[in-house]
């Protein structure tokens, strides 16, 4: 593997000449006999589009580039800086992983939406499987051997968000931050061709600690939908009734759980980090930037004053850019990003 210097011609225009690139990610994503029919359908031929819950999310006809970019602005941000295939592909696999987040999270009845991720992780499974339809995603995972036991990981964790408890531990709750967020960067890693057993470990580091800033960021949210993602340990070793996540005193009292997640967090992202440069050389900068930017709604979180349940913590774009420029001073010590003061600077 190269050396950990990232020069700009090497991941602006550098990618996998080693593989033809046939996906086109302008065709609705899961569009059933062709783009021009708009049509989602599970691959076994029944009408999926006919599911009350895939039609609640905006994306389930829109290609994929278009799902990034108005989807997941934070990620979308760092993916500008990967070379235009490598860019297609990672959003069609953004767009089908993000669905399926819809489903979940869709205002229908809990058995409708069962169903719907049922059908889905069953017919894309069997897509794989037999070859039989050449549709973005499933091309993906036909192309690069990708395993579907990420898919059916990914599945599960969503299942598990409708049949919602409280985690006990933190190794329950990473476990589902593993299964919703670190299956998205292994099946990333699989198409960059990373096999390294220390690579993978790290990038299944890095998924953790993006949704536990997700979680950090989502927890007034979640509370509203009746899921408390903060593990009752945390919960128990500072003293804080889980009652009290109901009323107006929970911004208060909850500023030292959160802290505690959010330096959890960090120690994540310094282990997902140290695994950039085992990572191909266009996705290291890339790939780097984009923990810096998620890591950094920590920052605004702290800024909110640990309001988490009246004000939406983001970075702004003008932060975004000067965190950019930031981390390409420091992008040979990826790990160094994360201890860096980021928190004591003001920046709007």
């Amino acid at each position: 593997m190269p050396g950990n210097g990232v020069g700009i011609e090497d991941w602006e225009g550098r990618a996998t000449e080693d593989r033809p690139r046939t996906v086109d990610e302008n065709m609705p994503w899961v569009a059933f006999q062709g783009a021009e029919t708009h049509a989602v359908a599970a691959w076994d031929g029944d009408a999926l589009a006919l599911l009350p819950a895939v039609r609640t999310s905006p994306w389930w006809n829109v290609p994929a580039p278009q799902v990034l970019r108005r989807a997941g602005r934070t990620f979308a941000f760092a993916t500008r800086l990967f070379p235009r295939d490598v860019r297609g592909e990672i959003a069609v696999l953004y767009s089908f992983c993000r669905l399926a987040d819809d489903i979940a999270d869709a205002d229908l009845p809990v058995d409708e939406r069962l169903y719907a991720l049922d059908r889905l992780e069953e017919g894309f499974a069997r897509a794989v499987e037999t070859g039989r339809d050449l549709l973005p995603a499933v091309e993906l995972f036909a192309r690069y051997a990708i395993p579907l036991r990420y898919v059916h990981e990914m599945f599960e964790g969503f299942r598990s968000d409708l049949r919602h408890s409280q985690p006990a531990t933190f190794a329950d709750l990473r476990t589902y931050c593993y299964r919703v967020a670190s299956t998205v960067g292994l099946m990333l890693s699989r198409i960059w061709r990373v096999d390294d057993a220390g690579a993978l470990a790290r990038a299944e580091a890095l998924g953790v600690a993006m949704q536990l800033t997700n979680i950090v960021r989502d927890v007034g949210e979640d509370r509203n939908r009746g899921r408390i993602y903060l593990p009752l340990e945390w919960l128990d070793r500072y003293g804080v009734s889980p009652s009290v996540l109901q009323t107006p005193d929970a911004p208060a009292v909850l500023v030292p759980v959160l802290e505690h997640a959010m330096q959890t967090a960090d120690h994540h992202y310094r282990s997902g980090l140290e695994g950039v440069p085992l990572l191909p050389t266009f996705a290291r900068f890339p790939v780097g930037l984009a923990a810096v930017l998620y890591r950094d709604i920590h920052t605004s979180v702290r800024a909110n004053g640990y309001d988490v349940f009246n004000r939406r913590a983001h970075t702004t774009l003008p932060r975004k850019l000067w965190l950019t420029l930031r981390a390409w001073r420091h992008r040979r010590q990826p790990a160094a990003l994360v201890a860096l003061p980021a928190d004591t600077i003001s920046f709007t």
